[in-house]
């Protein structure tokens, strides 16, 4: 009388169908885990596992329904079906990181602070992050080119128009 052989600790000898319909065999053994069978196989046949998914027939050739670390040897499967996955074609823009300066701020004679901003920004744009580095009010900061000049800076412009990557800010509140 011959033994049962525990389906997990035996070999197991599968049809694989590759993407193109061809048609392989292969030997896996029963206690190793559907997903690492279809890494394994496409690895064999130099294919990137994320890109496909597994069809699992019995051999009545119907459907098994399975779960990723199902062991292979408990699914009774005869023939394995590596299926490309549907693919949407996503259109990545490239990630263009927007372009920044660092701007040293002088303020109250001897403080320095820096703030990283656009220098394609109007200067207006920039104050309130100016402000709350300094920790002065939006509406009594003004901005000047270097500590002697009484010229306020023009707001409207921005750093790369004023040639500026410093400058000097005066709370007159």
């Amino acid at each position: 009388m011959e033994e049962q052989v525990n389906p997990l600790e035996r070999d197991h000898a599968l049809a694989v169908v590759l993407p193109g319909g061809l048609e392989k065999n292969a030997t896996v053994h029963g206690s190793k885990p559907v997903m690492d069978v279809l890494v394994t196989l496409c690895a064999s046949y130099h294919l990137n596992p994320s890109d496909y998914t597994v069809e699992v027939f019995s051999a009545n050739k119907n459907n098994i329904s399975f779960k990723p670390n199902s062991p292979i040897g408990s699914l009774e499967a005869e023939k394995i079906v590596l299926k490309p996955k549907s693919v949407e074609e996503k259109i990545r823009r490239p990630y263009m990181p927007e372009a920044s300066v660092r701007l040293l701020v002088n303020y109250n004679r001897a403080h320095k602070t820096v703030v990283r901003v656009s220098p394609t920004v109007p200067l207006e744009m920039l104050l309130p992050a100016i402000c709350d580095k300094c920790e002065f009010g939006v509406q009594t900061t003004v901005l000047l080119r270097d500590p002697g000049s009484d010229q306020p800076l023009d707001t409207s412009r921005t750093l790369n128009e004023l040639g500026l990557r410093e400058l000097f800010a005066k709370d007159t509140d």
